[in-house]
């Protein structure tokens, strides 16, 4: 059966890594990404469309025009940001696409690109994580996200939809943002070596995060695609639990350079979750998946890539 999938959010980081993956996959696959952009960036080869995902008609016509199988809902707002923002763009924007799809007469698998953000705060007894886990937000991303995520299992509920909540955690690899850890530290240890700065700066270093690289989330999300069950959650991860330190660490032992480290209070924030690391065996047991990239190897590539790029 030939594949028809869209994409929201397709320029973003994990819509541009996901298209490739599934791309390199070579099935009987027409894709199409929908994001903001009036015109189609360089380095676009597959089909693309500028779409406001506020306007519900919109959304619809486009559906029902190229009947997805399978649609990824990626679009959204990261990082800092007013709970207004968070809120329109996490859990508004979700409700207007859901919408249109629940309008449709043959209606896609959807694949939503959740976060670890909506656990939130997180009892030392409670870890690993696993998908049953309270969520507990904190800070408006981690609030939105949340929504977003009940959202999801309300229209699976109510409307009979075939969703697949994904749970993000701490992602990495190639093409990050620099204002997401760890690309931070790869800039400044740029920096360093290039001489334009002459320390790290960071916020607490003792918090413990769960990476993932980029790559092995795209590959996630192909798994859950083919065999995910709707209605479902699942955590994707990289299941080791590796502080902040360590992270830094990492760019030490690969560089060779010894910054000297200076903790900002300005980036510690007390709401700072201590802990965290998951779970995985659920998408596992399912789909089959395993993470193949270490938080060291998608360090390295990262600070390759970089590298050649500058």
């Amino acid at each position: 059966m030939p594949y028809r999938v869209l994409v929201t959010g397709a320029l973003g980081f994990v819509g541009r890594h996901l298209i490739d993956y599934l791309r390199y996959q070579r099935l009987d696959m027409q894709i199409l990404g929908v994001d903001l952009e009036r015109t189609v960036p360089e380095g676009v080869t597959w089909s693309y469309k500028s779409v406001d995902l506020a306007d519900q008609d919109t959304v619809f016509d486009i559906l029902q025009e190229f009947s997805p199988t399978h649609l990824f809902h990626l679009a959204g707002l990261v990082g800092p940001g007013t709970l207004a923002a968070h809120i329109t763009a996490n859990l508004f924007i979700t409700d207007t696409v859901y919408n249109a799809v629940a309008r449709l007469k043959t209606r896609p698998k959807v694949i939503q690109a959740g976060s670890a953000a909506a656990y939130g705060w997180i009892r030392p007894e409670e870890l690993p994580v696993v998908e049953t886990q309270t969520l507990r937000p904190i800070g408006p991303y981690g609030m939105s996200k949340a929504a977003q995520d009940m959202l999801a299992e309300s229209y699976c509920r109510g409307e009979g939809m075939q969703i697949i909540r994904a749970r993000i955690f701490n992602l990495s690899g190639p093409g990050q943002s620099r204002a997401m850890v760890p690309m931070t530290f790869v800039h400044q240890f740029r920096e360093i070596k290039n001489g334009s700065a002459a320390k790290i700066r960071t916020g607490n270093l003792l918090p413990t995060r769960d990476f993932i690289d980029i790559r092995d989330v795209a590959s996630a999300f192909f798994h859950l695609a083919l065999k995910g069950q709707p209605g479902e959650a699942y955590n994707i991860a990289g299941e080791r639990e590796i502080a902040i330190k360590n992270v830094i660490q990492m760019l030490i032992d690969h560089t060779g350079l010894e910054p000297e480290i200076e903790v900002d209070a300005d980036r510690a924030r007390a709401s700072d979750i201590m802990r965290i690391y998951a779970d995985c065996s659920k998408i596992k047991k399912h789909t089959d998946w395993h993470p193949g990239i270490s938080l060291r190897q998608s360090l390295y590539d990262m600070w390759e890539q970089l590298n050649a790029d500058s």
